[in-house]
């Protein structure tokens, strides 16, 4: 008889356990990764213990939340601690494991990038806003546009590219700090750290003692062999020949006709139209129109580099670091991003 009782006890809690987990007819089953408590028991997916055996819920998957949840499944009893990464929905990898990449995963569905929005590191305007990568509000949190500046008498490496101070070239090559001295180009001396000495450092190519002829500015000639020629060469800058001032906007690109463009210096500060430039920014460069349009060649003589040109009263988004002031310009009006 105490066979008996035990037996009808466990039977009777059975039934009570299956009357918990189905609905009363028995006849509506639960489907493991739909998001629908498909019998009625009040669990869906891989909460409700009909879908513990279910493929569905025994891999790391984005409807496993029994991972996580269900201590008692014995086939997933070692993924308990597995807590998934977040999909980044730009970078070509499966973040979270799931067999999804990018705009494939479901978890990038509101993500603009997904959504026709603003890649923010391409340098094309893929939303069509007139606004590109970090220019676009759409990129607001981005990694690429978290952009920090660096600092240049702190020893410390601020903006994260593995240069500190005067070693970062493109941020520091303007700070007092880090501005080397001029070549003296008769007194037999290496004045400025590079190696050469006098009329074998290019920083004297201008100096008369070193004998270097100029730039004839009309005879569409390259006379002094720099590759450049007449109104080309920065030589002419000042030649009246090469006086092509026309009050453009270097910033708006205004007033200049294809294949040139609007370009900035201390003799033009109204801004002149002249063949635009190929260099982007950030690239080494020697003179103003070697760079791309909007932008300009700032720093001392052979460390010179292409930077965003801004407003210096505001109204300019710069792709990276703030408006500063250029002694290269000597403008009131015009700055460089740095």
């Amino acid at each position: 008889m105490k066979v008996l009782s035990t037996l009808t006890i466990l039977l009777l809690s059975l039934s009570v356990l299956t009357a918990c987990d189905d609905d009363p007819s028995g006849t509506k089953q639960e489907i493991c990764d739909n998001q629908l408590d498909d019998d009625g028991d009040g669990f869906s997916d891989c909460e409700d213990q009909d879908c513990w055996s279910n493929a569905a819920c025994t891999t790391n998957n984005v409807n496993n939340t029994n991972n996580v949840n269900n201590v008692n499944n014995v086939n997933n009893i070692n993924n308990i601690n597995n807590v998934t990464n977040p999909e980044i929905c730009d970078n070509g990898s499966d973040d979270d494991g799931d067999g999804f990449t990018d705009c494939d995963d479901r978890d990038c569905d509101l993500d603009p990038v997904c959504e026709g929005g603003e890649l923010c590191d391409n340098q094309l305007d893929d939303d069509d806003d007139g606004l590109i990568d970090c220019d676009d509000e759409d990129c607001v949190d981005h990694q690429a546009c978290n952009y920090v500046p660096e600092v240049c008498d702190d020893g410390l490496d601020n903006d994260g590219d593995g240069l500190v101070d005067c070693d970062d070239f493109l941020d520091c090559m303007e700070h007092p700090n880090c501005m080397m001295e001029r070549e003296i180009c008769d007194n037999e001396q290496d004045d400025d750290g590079d190696n050469l000495v006098d009329c074998e450092d290019e920083d004297c190519y201008w100096d008369p003692i070193c004998g270097n002829e100029w730039e004839i500015c009309d005879d569409q000639m390259d006379n002094d062999g720099d590759s450049l020629v007449d109104c080309e060469d920065p030589d002419c800058q000042w030649d009246p020949v090469c006086d092509v001032t026309t009050g453009c906007d270097p910033i708006a690109q205004t007033d200049c006709t294809d294949p040139e463009a609007c370009y900035l210096d201390a003799q033009n500060p109204d801004g002149y139209c002249t063949t635009a430039g190929a260099t982007p920014v950030g690239s080494r460069c020697a003179t103003h129109t070697d760079c791309v349009p909007g932008s300009a060649c700032v720093g001392q003589q052979n460390n010179r580099a292409c930077r965003q040109l801004c407003l210096l009263g505001g109204g300019t988004v710069c792709a990276a670091g703030t408006c500063q002031a250029s002694p290269t310009l000597g403008s009131t009006t015009y700055g460089v991003c740095r």
